[in-house]
């Protein structure tokens, strides 16, 4: 067995990895790097020619995919995020994609033209003679798996991304499902390291959900426009969003095309229902004359917009630099955190001082992770106890964190745990 490290194994994102048992390889993972897209200023969704595609490779955009040895038989997503689904319709493998329907939505908006097969927990897929299985498990979208592939040479576990989280109202984590292949015996397991060097526990979104409610209806007491940003994958996150401010009498309006394109793909899939009540606005032209109809009763209304990470094309940088007349009354509420890069952190930056300039009041990081912490990771590998570890999805000081707990477990570097690289591999 060989496994390739073609992408995130340098940085958080544009993750992929390849399986190679005797010359056929399982791909799991085609994402993009989302902050290499805004500092160049590239539209991934028009990327889809030769010298495009090869300008997104050149800047370290999407994942190179020329490491690999052999032929192709079939990808899988773990889930619904763009820095694990992103890429598929740029480096376009030709193969079957298997994915939970929830992340198989969110593909095909991305690339219609993809092999797209919704797959479900609780069955394993057979492509010549590898058995694709999907695990289910906790993270801050609906429909999220662990992967694992059941070769000849032996079970290869993908877990990126994951929590555990036992309070959720949409997911739940298999733990006897990863238990019964723990003791049946996992040759390597590939694992996500972003949050590996913090301490304890990550919280429950049911801590989020109360920390929510509790800011929006704390902002509701200034009588201002009340503003709310999040992933838009956030499902859980956005239902509570839509409930509190049902509890406040307070208008919905949805901003912004990724959010609405995500909420009406789960409901179609019964995981969420929308009132309808809610407003959408997708276009940028719609958003200001809404705005402009409303700049003398703003105290009625509760936007959901996209842009807590500052980006430029976003509606809350839109909204930031346009006329609309803001004042003291008025809230914004980030329930997400800045995803570490430097571009990210840049731009938040910004766009909180524009929102400060015009005298909103920011509430930030009412949110908790999807990514699991030190003991979350802990737990996993004992359930797994798996014979190979190869941390990935992180700088090298994130890996190096779960490198430093797989050695408190008895784990001996180089020996059954090895640090890889984007474009190097490992024979097992």
């Amino acid at each position: 067995m060989k496994i390739y490290a073609v992408g995130g194994y340098n940085e958080v994102g544009k993750n992929m990895t390849a399986v190679n048992v005797e010359g056929d390889n399982v791909v799991i993972d085609n994402g993009i790097r989302i902050d290499v897209l805004q500092m160049y200023d590239l539209e991934p969704e028009a990327m889809r020619v030769a010298e495009q595609k090869k300008r997104l490779a050149e800047v370290g955009a999407i994942p190179d995919t020329g490491c690999i040895e052999g032929n192709v038989l079939a990808q899988v997503i773990s889930h619904g995020h763009l820095d694990h689904i992103g890429a598929v319709g740029i480096n376009n493998l030709n193969v079957p994609i298997f994915a939970t329907p929830y992340a198989s939505a969110i593909g095909r908006r991305i690339y219609p033209e993809g092999k797209f097969n919704p797959t479900g927990y609780k069955k394993i897929v057979e492509i010549n003679n590898i058995g694709i299985e999907l695990v289910e498990v906790t993270h801050s979208i609906p429909q999220a798996s662990i992967v694992v592939l059941h070769t000849k040479e032996g079970v290869v576990v993908y877990a990126n991304d994951f929590k555990l989280d036992d309070a959720s109202t949409i997911a739940k984590v298999d733990y006897g499902r990863l238990k019964q292949i723990g003791k049946e015996g996992v040759k390597a397991f590939i694992t996500e390291s972003l949050n590996a060097h913090e301490k304890g526990k990550t919280p429950s979104e049911s801590v989020a959900a109360r920390n929510v409610e509790d800011t929006v209806k704390f902002a509701n007491d200034d009588s201002g426009l009340i503003i709310v940003s999040t992933f838009s994958t956030h499902i859980e996150r956005l239902k509570t969003v839509f409930e509190t401010a049902k509890q406040l009498n307070k208008k919905v309006i949805v901003m912004g095309k990724s959010l609405i394109s995500n909420l009406k793909s789960a409901e179609d899939l019964s995981l969420i229902k929308i009132s309808k009540e809610i407003k959408f606005i997708r276009k940028i032209n719609s958003v200001m004359d809404f705005l402009k109809s409303i700049e003398n009763k703003k105290e009625d209304y509760l936007i959901l917009a996209t842009g807590h990470q500052g980006e430029e094309n976003s509606v809350l940088s839109k909204i930031v630099n346009s006329d609309f007349k803001f004042d003291k009354h008025d809230s914004l509420i980030f329930s997400s955190n800045i995803i570490p890069t430097a571009v990210n952190i840049a731009n938040r930056q910004i766009l909180e001082a524009k929102f400060k300039a015009n005298r909103v009041k920011i509430f930030r990081d009412v949110h908790v992770s999807g990514h699991a912490a030190k003991e979350e990771h802990r737990r996993m590998l004992n359930l797994l106890n798996p014979e190979i570890i190869i941390p990935s999805h992180g700088t090298t000081e994130m890996k190096g964190a779960y490198m430093d707990l797989a050695c408190e477990e008895g784990y001996k570097i180089n020996k059954n745990i090895f640090l890889l690289n984007n474009r190097d591999k490992i024979e097992i």
